[in-house]
């Protein structure tokens, strides 16, 4: 029987997900790049609905935090709730 080596599936888990990420990011800038530019090509003239690009690598960057941040190591509780709370 094979031991589970959890370090080594979650280092590869978190190299799969940085890299979908960035291929993400890479894409969807492309993406929105061509429309910006083919829209502009097409009207010159013409006002237009552009769609910035300015912050996005910032919320792909938020994405890339997202494993780590929210990655609950062995037990470990923030907090806990008293013992006679109910949830609605």
């Amino acid at each position: 029987m094979n031991k589970f080596d959890h370090e080594k599936e979650y280092d590869t888990m978190c190299e799969s997900v940085k890299k979908l990420i960035a291929d993400t990011e890479t894409k969807m800038f492309e993406l929105i790049e061509n429309y910006n530019n083919n829209v502009e090509f097409e009207n010159p003239s013409e006002t237009f609905a552009s769609v910035e690009t300015d912050d996005l690598s910032n919320l792909f960057a938020q994405l890339n935090d997202f494993v780590n941040d929210f990655t609950e190591y062995g037990s470990y509780v923030d907090f806990e709730l008293p013992k006679d709370y109910t949830i609605k």
